[in-house]
C-alpha cells in the first residue's frame, strides 16, 4: 500500500508541475505578445536603386515587397527602361536594383544641331539649316508631320527619314 501511495503522491506532484509549468508558458505567452500594431524591425531592411531614377540611392523595404513595390518610391526618369527587370521579383536584403536607361538613337528634330540633322539621309547642311530656321521661327516643331513643311522636305523624302526622327 506503501508504494502505492508513494507513486500516486508522484504522479500528482508531477501533474501540479507540468500544470504549473504550462499556465506559466500560457501566461508568458500572453504576458510576452508582441504588438502587432508595431512594425517589427526584422521584416525592414534595405535595397539600393542606381541607374535611371532622379532619386537613386537607399531605400527601405518590407518583406513580401516586389520590385514594382519600391518602384512606387522612385522618382524614375523618363528614359527609364523597365523592359530588363521583373517586376514581380520579391526584393531581398542588400538587394541592388539597376535602372537600365533607354537610348533613342533617333534624332531629334527640335533640339539636333546641324551636323545631326545633316546625318540623316537625303538632308544635306543646307536642308538641315532650313529645319533649324523653320523650328526656331515656329517654336519647335508639334508633330513629326510638320517638317514637311520646312521647303525641299517632301513625302517622299519624310518617309525615307520617318523612323530616324523623333520630337
Amino acid at each position: 500500500m506503501k508504494s502505492a501511495m508513494k507513486s500516486s503522491s508522484i504522479f500528482i506532484k508531477l501533474k501540479l508541475c507540468f500544470t504549473l509549468l504550462l499556465m506559466m508558458g500560457l501566461m508568458g505567452l500572453v504576458l510576452f505578445e508582441p504588438a502587432f500594431d508595431k512594425v517589427d524591425e526584422r521584416l525592414t531592411f534595405k535595397v539600393e536603386v542606381k541607374g535611371a531614377a532622379y532619386n537613386s540611392g537607399i531605400f527601405e523595404a518590407r518583406k513580401g515587397m516586389c520590385i514594382n513595390d519600391l518602384l512606387k518610391e522612385v522618382d524614375l526618369k523618363e528614359e527609364a527602361d523597365l523592359s530588363t527587370l521583373n517586376l514581380n521579383q520579391l526584393l531581398s536584403p542588400e538587394m541592388v536594383i539597376v535602372i537600365a536607361e533607354y537610348h533613342d538613337d533617333r534624332v531629334s528634330i527640335n533640339t539636333a544641331d546641324l551636323e545631326e540633322l545633316d546625318s540623316l539621309e537625303g538632308i544635306g547642311p543646307s536642308l538641315a539649316q532650313a529645319i533649324i530656321d523653320y523650328r526656331q521661327k515656329e517654336g519647335g516643331f508639334k508633330e513629326l508631320e510638320e517638317l514637311m513643311e520646312v521647303k525641299g522636305i517632301g513625302e517622299n523624302k519624310f518617309a525615307k527619314i520617318k523612323e530616324d526622327i523623333s520630337l
